[in-house]
């Protein structure tokens, strides 16, 4: 399949418990094994808008050990995400989320992965269209600036109700626009996709919380999602909860999923969005980059 070779592929990493002083280190154990792109993650960003000196200082250390910024994720929670109800905060919201983008654009990254959102949802069980109508009313906003600054904004679909496939499908149903797709997520796509083998009982606490004792199953998510994926992120579960596990280490059917995304119409890259700061994944950069050259090989 070799679809390393056929679409960049960027990879996630904890960078808010490395002392900046370490950045090279780690920067260069990833290019020792293989690696090429880092995707611009939540904690450079809210850095970066704090602080512009940060970003040139990130840039040459990318530039020092040989590697670049591919992808950007943006901030997420209920003060970051699409969704936020609250008047107060959703202005400054939308105004960072484009001061974000135009540093991603500006860094060379390609797609910037944004969340639906489900913390208010959570904490306050909205309604699904009040939601929905905030999350447009932000794409009202972000997707012309986007086009703006030449960058493609990617929608991330989750595991629970305000974000599952169908509903990110209906925003992007919304708008005719190459700024704006979907990022794939084969994580949340493995907890949410039923299986003969899997059972309602083992979810996990916090996943029976979200759903009220009853996950509502989606099959089929890649299929639903297709003609929108622009990109994705690949790591592996237990199909019961998010883990962010190495690929190979859990139940997505990597063989399946991975042909599927080969036949999306958008995708432009891959990501891996491996956690290394969850003592039960037992990762390190090494292991990362072997665990995405088998699958993609």
């Amino acid at each position: 399949m070799m679809l390393a070779k056929r679409f960049p592929v960027s990879f996630f990493y904890p960078w808010r418990f490395v002392q900046e002083e370490m950045y090279h280190s780690v920067m260069l154990d990833f290019r020792d094994h293989g690696a090429e792109h880092f995707v611009f993650v939540q904690e450079w960003i809210e850095q970066v808008l704090k602080d512009h000196l940060f970003f040139l200082r990130l840039k040459e250390h990318l530039r020092d050990s040989g590697m670049d910024l591919l992808e950007a994720h943006a901030p997420n929670g209920p003060e970051w995400d699409l969704n936020c109800l609250f008047e107060g905060r959703r202005s400054v919201m939308l105004e960072e989320h484009k001061r974000a983008m135009c540093y991603a654009a500006e860094a060379g990254c390609l797609t910037y992965t944004i969340h639906v959102g489900a913390g208010q949802y959570l904490m306050f069980r909205n309604s699904l269209e009040e939601l929905h109508e905030a999350a447009k009313r932000s794409l009202d906003v972000l997707v012309p600036y986007a086009e703006h600054c030449g960058i493609t904004l990617a929608v991330e679909h989750s595991f629970e109700p305000p974000n599952g496939a169908h509903q990110v499908v209906a925003l992007l149903k919304e708008y005719d626009s190459p700024a704006l797709g979907c990022c794939y997520d084969a994580g949340h796509a493995n907890v949410m996709s039923p299986s003969p083998a899997k059972r309602q009982e083992l979810y996990t606490e916090h996943m029976k919380w979200i759903w009220q004792g009853d996950v509502k199953e989606v099959p089929g998510i890649l299929d639903i999602l297709s003609p929108w994926i622009v990109t994705a992120h690949l790591h592996d579960n237990n199909g019961y909860c998010d883990m962010h596990a190495l690929p190979g280490t859990g139940t997505v059917d990597w063989p399946v999923i991975l042909a599927k995304l080969a036949a999306c119409p958008r995708l432009k890259t891959i990501q891996s969005e491996i956690h290394c700061n969850r003592a039960e994944n037992d990762v390190t950069p090494a292991r990362i980059c072997r665990a995405m050259s088998a699958i993609l090989a």
